[in-house]
Formats: structure tokens, sequence, C-alpha cells
């Protein structure tokens, strides 16, 4: 009877347990899938390669706390702590690291109340060729359209409504938008911090829609951030803020938005001009060290030989073949032990490096820097981020290439800090940036540059405290160089081929290359951080820009390690990017070229021009619009077809009926300019990659030009 109650009770008991194991799962938010939601601030969309918002619902029936894990191809992008009241949902922003080729993730959440987090596969929709327009409150009405007509027929913008907290987030909430519109009430109603990050979303590259004259003041610093062009365009930093007269309130978005540059990296010359690990620069600044590959090689084949048939002959001759048995391990521990004092050694003497760039802007300042971290017992190390400062996208070379001791992962965020795990005696690359109001900073370069007879000549000034070495001037397909410049210094420039979209070879990239960048005590070019920076803004290089840089060892890293070390090894490039200043008369080589769609995108089949696709299309911006009434459009014989819009509609240009390799002057009807922009799209025919510049460009006419009616080209004689 006894061992019946016994029986009895343990049953009861073990069914208890499971009943109440089963019961505590299933109210746990973290163990079923459909507690979790994930999503981007526009419906799912993001850009590859740059930090992106993620919008994570977890809804749960009791109150938990756990943590909120992002990881891409297994590789943990970013964490979050999280705290839910009971039998509630709530939204949480997640901001995290992409990688260039993907939006395939994982979001991991762990419970309190569970031992097995849950986890949600998610999948993001790449919108690169996309013109996504985010809406403040004032013009999300309910029932707002979600889609709007471009100025310019390449198609169509989406809109989504999007709430001032996500800006609370720093300028990378809105990294998906190409466009954020906003009523002038709505700008004014922003606080301090989300102010700051939408200046610096701008200064980035973003463009700021406000459906008011450009009369009505904007609050604070942020006004005096903006260099206005005209009535209705302004400047600040690589972007703009377009003033639209309450256009939008009165008939919609239709026809207002001009679309963008293409941020794809795959639709550029060179993967938006190129790309390099940044760990061999930073390793050799910062003192890792590797033994050479003979070094291990010829260690190896002695601790084999030593080990095997030395020891063998040894004992075997002496007749004590039993202390094989001792030997052997006693060997091997002596060999690891050496290999692992030789390995401390190298581990001690590694500190972290930088490569930073201090970049002036037309309107504003960027500062970006790549960091070296390392960690000789393993754990996490990384930066301290300052006021402002926000994690920014590696190249795409870096998720391939790697350096000594290097670990492929993204940076997380932990309070205050960006760090990295590492295991003993790792290292790896924290890639963070800031933006910087106009007048916030001293300028580093005093570029007074012209066009004089096709050639762009003047003069260039450091206003650094540093003396400046390996200084690059550069314009489209033109450079200059000059050896070291001090403080307060001038240097004379001349620059042949100012114009032109760099396609076949680089002469700012050769010139940058052809360094031995990669020893400590070489020059202090750090082509990583700066390629990097060019690859997330490839609009700087577009023609009618010039860039000044030059390098130097002497400042610090502009961030301290989360230990509070400053970094003292580096180097830093001081950046200026300016536009070729337009006279009052129209120069060809003044003209901004920019890919709006590249070789991947969208093709228009048409095959009663003769032609079934076109694969590119590009906006050229004159920098004057004088004597715009006698403008033609040059065009190489590299074409194969072309359309040109009017104004209102794509043209044929009548390319078909020309001979392969013709070039051509064509006639630029008015009104062509919308906005102040050109636009061609074109199908390139055989042999335009050994052309010098393959694309058309806008100039006045010449007495001797044989200038073509467009659309009519057919009945010309080539």
């Amino acid at each position: 009877m006894q061992r019946c109650t016994r029986a009895v009770f343990f049953t009861t008991a073990i069914v208890a347990l499971l009943v109440q194991m089963t019961l505590g799962s299933w109210v746990t938010p973290a163990t079923a899938q459909s507690d979790i939601e994930v999503t981007t601030p526009a419906g799912g969309r993001f850009v590859p390669g740059q930090v992106t918002p993620l919008l994570v619902t977890i809804r749960a029936d009791g109150a938990t706390s756990g943590t909120i894990t992002v990881t891409f191809e297994g590789q943990t992008t970013a964490r979050q702590p999280y705290e839910l009241a009971g039998g509630s949902s709530r939204q949480f922003v997640v901001m995290t690291p992409t990688p260039p080729w993907g939006g395939n993730g994982q979001i991991s959440v762990s419970s309190e109340r569970s031992d097995q987090p849950a986890t949600r596969n998610f999948n993001l929709i790449p919108a690169n060729n996309e013109e996504i327009v985010g809406l403040l409150p004032d013009l999300a009405a309910p029932g707002f359209d979600e889609t709007a007509d471009l100025a310019v027929e390449i198609g169509q913008a989406r809109l989504f409504a999007v709430d001032t907290s996500l800006l609370l987030n720093g300028p990378d909430a809105l990294s998906v938008f190409t466009h954020v519109a906003a009523s002038a009430a709505d700008v004014r109603s922003l606080d301090a911090e989300q102010l700051e990050a939408t200046f610096a979303w701008v200064a980035g590259g973003g463009r700021l829609v406000i459906d008011d004259s450009a009369a009505v003041p904007l609050p604070g610093s942020f006004g005096s951030a903006v260099e206005m062009v005209d009535d209705e365009r302004g400047r600040v930093g690589l972007g703009e803020i377009l003033f639209t007269d309450g256009a939008i309130e009165a008939s919609g978005f239709d026809g207002l938005l001009s679309p963008t540059p293409t941020r794809s990296r795959d639709e550029l010359p060179f993967g938006g001009f190129g790309g390099m690990p940044a760990s061999f620069i930073l390793a050799a600044d910062a003192g890792v060290k590797v033994p050479e590959i003979e070094t291990i090689v010829f260690l190896l084949i002695g601790y084999a030989a030593l080990a095997g048939p030395i020891a063998y002959v040894f004992f075997r001759r002496t007749n004590r073949e039993p202390l094989l048995w001792l030997a052997v391990p006693a060997l091997a521990a002596l060999t690891t032990g050496l290999v692992w004092a030789a390995g401390s050694q190298l581990r001690d003497n590694v500190t972290a490096a930088h490569g930073t760039l201090v970049v002036d802007l037309p309107a504003g300042q960027i500062i970006s820097t790549q960091a070296l971290v390392s960690s000789p017992n393993g754990g996490f190390s990384g930066l301290d981020l300052g006021d402002n400062w926000r994690a920014s996208a590696g190249s795409f070379e870096d998720f391939f290439e790697f350096g000594p001791g290097q670990v492929n992962q993204s940076a997380t965020l932990r309070g205050d800090e960006l760090v990295l795990d590492l295991p003993p005696g790792g290292v790896g690359v924290i890639n963070a940036e800031r933006s910087l109001e106009p007048g916030s900073a001293d300028q580093s370069w005093d570029v007074d540059l012209q066009i004089v007879d096709g050639k762009l000549e003047g003069t260039i000034t450091n206003l650094t405290t540093h003396t400046l070495e390996e200084v690059i001037v550069n314009s489209g397909r033109g450079a200059d160089t000059v050896t070291s410049l001090g403080p307060g210094e001038s240097a004379d420039i001349s620059m042949s081929n100012p114009g032109g979209f760099v396609f076949d070879r680089d002469p700012l990239m050769e010139r940058m290359f052809n360094q031995d960048f990669s020893r400590a005590n070489g020059p202090p070019v750090n082509p990583s951080v700066f390629s990097n920076w060019l690859s997330r803004n490839p609009s700087v290089r577009a023609p009618g820009n010039v860039l000044v840089v030059g390098w130097t060892r002497e400042p610090a890293g502009p961030l301290s390690t989360d230990k509070g070390r400053s970094i003292a090894n580096g180097r830093t490039g001081f950046v200026s990017v300016s536009a070729i200043e337009g006279t009052d008369t129209f120069d060809q080589a003044t003209n901004r070229v920019s890919i709006l769609r590249g070789f991947n995108g969208t093709a228009v089949s048409d095959p009663a021009r003769g032609f079934e696709e076109f694969p590119l299309t590009v906006a050229i911006t004159p920098a004057t619009t004088t004597g715009d009434d006698n403008l033609v459009l040059d065009t190489p014989g590299f074409i194969a077809a072309m359309d040109v819009w009017d104004g209102s509609d794509w043209v044929p240009a009548g390319m078909a009926g020309l001979p392969p390799g013709a070039s051509v002057v064509i006639d630029v009807p008015d009104g062509a300019l919308d906005q102040g922009t050109f636009y061609v799209r074109m199908k390139l025919g055989d042999g335009w990659w050994n052309a010098a510049d393959p694309l058309p460009q806008l100039r006045l006419e010449q007495p001797d030009d044989d200038v073509r009616t467009l659309g009519a080209l057919e009945d010309n004689d080539a």
C-alpha cells in the first residue's frame, strides 16, 4: 500500500510539473513566433549596407523583460534590452547595421520567464532604386495616397507615415527614405534632439521637402544651417531642403518630387567607386603582428620531425622506447607553452588605431572614423560614442577580407558604447560618423578654383594646424598633386579634363593607391577610410565637384575606447568637397552628372524605336542656366539609343538612324530643364567601356556645330 501511495505521489508530481511547464511556456511571449513582428518604417524596405531601424513588436500576456537580438548571416548585429507590461503589445525600435548583399535576418527575443528565446526570421526588401518618402504628421492625413508620380517618368514614389518619435533614434532612423515631407509646423514642433537627427540625415544626402515658402523661419540652428541656392532650394551638407509653397496641401505629391541618385552600389562603376578592407592599414598602425607563413610551416615541420622519426630513432638506439610515452606529451606541452608565450607577447603589443576623415561640405561638415580595437583576453571592446556620433556601415570588402586575427562581425550598441565581442587576441574594425552644422567647426581648406580656357585653375590653402602630405586635387577625370602643405600654406593648381564622369580609370584613386600605405612608417595615406566613405556617398564624385584631400598622422582619433583611452596611432585625411563655381556663362565642366538608374536598373522595352531596353538614366545639373536657350547635348558615339526628357515626356532622340560610333550634337528643347536639371536615359552600345566618358554632356552651341533636331535625326545625314 505504501509503495502504491509513493507511486501515485510521484506520478502526480511529474504530471503537475509537465502541466506547469506547458502552461508556463504557453503564456510566455517569447515562445511563439506569432508574438513577434518585424518591419521597417517603410514597410520592410531598407538600403543594403546602411544602418537600419527595425520596428519590432512584442506581445505578452504577462509582464516580462529580456533582450532583443538581431543577426544577419549568423553574425550578431544588434542587442537591445526591453521591458513589457502584462497583457500588452509594444513596438521597439532596434537600430542595426545590415549587410550590403541582402536582408535575410533573424530576431531572437529572450524572456526572464522562459529558458528558450523565441525567434522569427525576416526578409527585408532592398529599396535601392525606389523613391521612399516619409510623411510627418501634418501631411500624413488619414487615407493619404500611398504612391505619387515623380516629376520625371522614371517610376513612382512610395509614401509612408512617420512618427516623429522615430527621430529620437538618430539620423539613421531615416536611412531608408530619399525624401521626408513636412509642413513648417511639423518642423517647428520637433525638439532639439529630433532637429539634430533631421539635420544630420539631410547633411548625409537626404531631401527634406517643406510645404511652405523659404520665407518661413526654421527653428534654432537648423534654419541657419541652410545655404539657399534659390527661392525654392537650399543646401545642407550633401542634401537639400526644398520648399513647395503649399503645393502639396493644394494638389498632393504628383509631379513635385524629383528622382534621386541610385543607392545601389551595384549600379555604379566599381560598386560606388570601390572600397578596400580597413584591417590591413589599421593593423599596421596598431602593431598587430602575425608570424610569417614560412615561420609557421617551419615550426610545424620541425615539431613533426622531432616528435616523430627523430625521437623514435633516438630512444630506440638508447633502448629506451617506453620513454616515448613521456617524451611526446612533454614535447607537445613545451611547444604549446612557447607558442602561447610568443602569442601573448604579440597581443600585449597591440593597441587601438584609427583612420579618420574630416570632410568639409558646401554646408556643414562630416567626420567619419574607422577604429581597430583588440581584446588580449577576450570580451567586449569598442568605442565610447560622444555626442551625436552614430554607427556607420563598413565597406563591402570588410565582409569578405580578413586581416590578422580580424573578427568579421558588426558592432553592437551597448548604451553609449559601440562594441565588438572578441575572442582572446582578436581584433575588429568599428565604423562611426558624425555630422556638424555650418559654423560649428573650423574648415580644413580654402579652395579658390575656376574654369579658365577649359582648365581648372587657382589656389588651395591648408587651414588646419597640421602639415598635410600627399595632397590630391580632383575633379572629374582630372587631378593634380602637391607633396606637402604646412599650416596656412597655399599651392597653385592647374588641371586638365576637370569634367566628365569617371568610368574606366580613376585619377584620384590611382594616385591614392600608388602609395606604400600598408607600412606603419610609410606615407600617412589611408585609402580604406576614404574609399569606404565614398562608396556610401558616391554623389560627391559627380562631375562639377572638386575634391581636395591631404593626410597627416598628427591628431589622435576623434573617439576614445570604451576603456577611456584616446587612440593616438592612426591617419587623418582632411577633405574638401565643393562645387566648381559657375560663372555668368555656361561651362560644360561645371555640369553635375548623377546616375539615377544604373546598369542593373529597370529596363524599358520599346522595339519600335530600334532597341529593347534603357539600362542607364542620368541627371545633368549645370551650375548655371545662363544661355540655356542656346544649349545643346553633346552625344558621344557609344550611345546606341537615347531618350531626352523635354519637361513633360520622354522624346526619342532617333539614334537608330545614325551609323555605329557616330557622334552627334542635339538641340535641347525649351522646358527640358526641370528644376535646373536635365534628364537623359540611354542604352550604351559597343565599345563604351573604352571611352573616356561615354555619357552625353550639356554645353553651349558653337558656330561650327552641326546641330540635329531632337527626334528627327534619322532624317539627317549622319
